[in-house]
């Protein structure tokens, strides 16, 4: 049995379906399968609707359906990297990390400007290193999870000692190995045979709805 895919698009937007869907086998394990969706013709979102397009996955006879949404109304999702309580996923993962700040505080809700001692948020401060990153492993009920995402939003924080980065790109993880949590997720760069400090297994996303040499607004958050 596979499962179904449902997605949303602004119209006009390109669509973009999922590579592969999850399918479940009889013994109750999971495994994602590549799927050939049916061409979808170049005006497709001009329309507002709810479509429905065919798939099969690669492989195989089996076929599936991508349940499509397009509209001019945006309707905030859930935050799907959201910490989970009692759960190591999904989880923030960053390259090092400054001071006492931590990556858990990437995903937690919580957005933070304050200069004082009760601050929550993420820094470099002090690390000396000029190329740092910062991650997401998703999860569904503490389980390693594939998401489609189609937007990301970001909040920023700057004093005298932090600036805002010089450029950014967004990229998602391509490679064969299945990743796990580095042994320490505030400083992952330091397990150097961890798959996420292997530059090969990224792969840059391509025609970002956003300038990739500004923050997108005065309050310092970047939205995609």
């Amino acid at each position: 049995m596979q499962r179904k895919s449902a997605s949303l698009f602004l119209r006009g937007e390109t669509v973009q379906l999922p590579a592969n869907v999850r399918a479940y086998h009889s013994n109750g394990t999971t495994i994602y399968k590549d799927v050939v969706w049916d061409q979808v013709p170049a005006n497709f979102s001009q329309t507002e609707g709810v479509y429905e397009i065919n798939g099969r996955l690669v492989g195989s006879n089996l076929t599936t359906k991508a349940h499509v949404r397009v509209s001019s109304q945006v309707i905030a999702g859930n935050n799907i990297s959201k910490q989970w309580t009692g759960s190591q996923l999904p989880a923030a993962i960053v390259s090092n990390t400054g001071g006492d700040d931590s990556a858990n505080t990437l995903n937690d809700l919580t957005v933070s400007r304050t200069t004082t001692d009760a601050k929550n948020r993420w820094t470099t401060w002090r690390t000396n290193t000029d190329n740092d990153w910062a991650s997401i492993l998703f999860g569904n009920s503490g389980d390693l999870t594939k998401r489609f995402v189609n937007n990301l939003s970001v909040d920023f924080y700057t004093d005298g000692a932090i600036g805002l980065p010089k450029e950014y790109v967004v990229e998602y993880y391509v490679g064969k190995e299945i990743p796990d949590l580095p042994n320490d997720v505030s400083n992952a760069q330091r397990d150097t045979n961890h798959p996420f400090n292997n530059p090969e297994n990224w792969k840059a996303v391509e025609k970002l709805a956003c300038s990739k040499s500004a923050i997108c607004n005065s309050n310092k958050s970047l939205h995609i």
